[in-house]
């Protein structure tokens, strides 16, 4: 709904540019309207309830409102006036977009038609009672495209509700190991790993896991190791990680991991973060040096089960490389949807212990999916409880 006939008419050239589904009115929706509206106004979606600026200027808007509100056909109520925090001309209509969330159950929003609009204290005040403050028409019809396609999504694939267990008390000291150990037990396999101090630990956990091996620095408070040249690869002898260790231990200090050197796959990267509001949102983005070919992410909340695990991957370019090209043998995508999802179960079976978690790189190969590498971070009060 408009307070602009010119507006009004913009709205349906942007919904063509933008590909916005409206709401097809129903004949009983336009008869309700007509008899509401002044005879100079159309019964149409988008809606202008811009009369003549006397007495009965806002009860247009609040028959308007109440109509398109209760049409079936209807899946979100927009309203679109000129308020600023400067300058509300008809001070009804600002009361009308301030009780939008009592008029119905069903999504609603207020967009200004300019785009730099000065209504900070409006849209505060507007955020406040439930009612989403947007500014510039084209801005409005493109979030109303994705949520409409958020929403039809949910209703094509709906899972079964997904099991949550409960989360274990997360371990006091929270590093790469560690880390891939918590989630190992929501079933996302990990790559073997051992955490050493000295350099005959190191060569009895090469011994142990076979070569080729990895060796990481496990200091405290290198959290981006390969930044400082804290990983170091393909180590395929005793001598050449002795040699490896000695040169890190010498720059970056004595703890590191040996850990077994996974084949090589498609790099995936999961991550979490607990959004105040939404609960826990994880992404899925390509991971290792791939993030610097494609600059694409996922996001969903948690938790999903395979089908929306497998959609959110294969909204991303760096799927065809698991798939295989120009040749190379397809890598194990069922193995990555499933990592996926239980990364999402551990996401939400930890989210109100966890500020964030970061696992990069997720292995993907010919025969299944691998965590490499993982950083839980914990929430600040369950880090406050520890040191009491």
């Amino acid at each position: 709904m408009t307070d602009s006939g010119g507006l009004r008419e913009m709205q349906v050239d942007l919904a063509a540019e933008t590909g916005t589904p409206l709401a097809v009115l129903s004949s009983e929706t336009r008869a309700a309207l007509r008899e509401a509206l002044p005879p100079e106004l159309e019964p149409s979606n988008p809606l202008d309830c811009a009369a003549d600026l006397t007495d009965e200027f806002p009860k247009v808007f609040d028959r308007g409102l109440s109509i398109l509100a209760q049409a079936p056909e209807v899946s979100m109520l927009g309203f679109e006036a000129d308020l600023r925090d400067d300058y509300v001309y008809e001070p009804v209509l600002l009361e009308y977009a301030k009780r939008l969330r009592e008029r119905t159950d069903k999504p609603v929003f207020y967009y200004a038609s300019f785009g730099q609009t000065h209504n900070r204290g409006i849209g505060e005040a507007l955020a406040g009672l439930g009612v989403p403050c947007l500014n510039g028409a084209e801005t409005a019809m493109q979030a109303v495209k994705a949520f409409q396609a958020w929403a039809d999504g949910l209703r094509a694939e709906a899972e079964p509700a997904l099991e949550v267990p409960a989360a274990e008390m997360l371990p006091a000291q929270l590093d790469e190991v560690a880390s891939l150990e918590v989630l190992s037990k929501f079933n996302i396999p990990g790559a073997l790993s051992r955490v050493c101090s000295d350099a005959g630990s190191i060569a009895a956990a090469g011994q142990e896991l076979g070569y080729p091996v990895v060796l990481k620095t496990a200091e405290a408070g290198i959290d981006h190791k390969s930044d400082l040249g804290g990983v170091i690869l393909n180590l395929s002898d005793e001598a050449a990680l002795a040699a490896a260790y000695a040169d890190l231990a010498a720059q970056l200090g004595p703890r590191a991991v040996v850990q077994k050197q996974s084949v090589k796959g498609v790099e995936l990267a999961f991550g979490c973060v607990m959004d105040p509001d939404f609960g826990p949102l994880v992404m899925v983005a390509p991971g290792g040096t791939l993030v610097e070919l494609f600059d694409e992410r996922e996001f969903a909340r948690a938790p999903f089960g395979p089908q929306q695990a497998e959609k959110m991957i294969r909204r991303l370019r760096v799927a065809k490389l698991i798939d295989g090209v120009r040749g190379d043998a397809p890598r194990d995508m069922a193995a990555a949807v499933k990592a996926l999802s239980a990364f999402s179960v551990a996401c939400a079976a930890m989210r109100d212990q966890v500020a964030e978690i970061d696992v990069n790189p997720v292995m993907v190969t010919e025969s299944g999916a691998m965590a490499v590498d993982a950083l839980i971070v914990p929430a600040q009060d369950v880090v406050r409880e520890a040191a009491e």
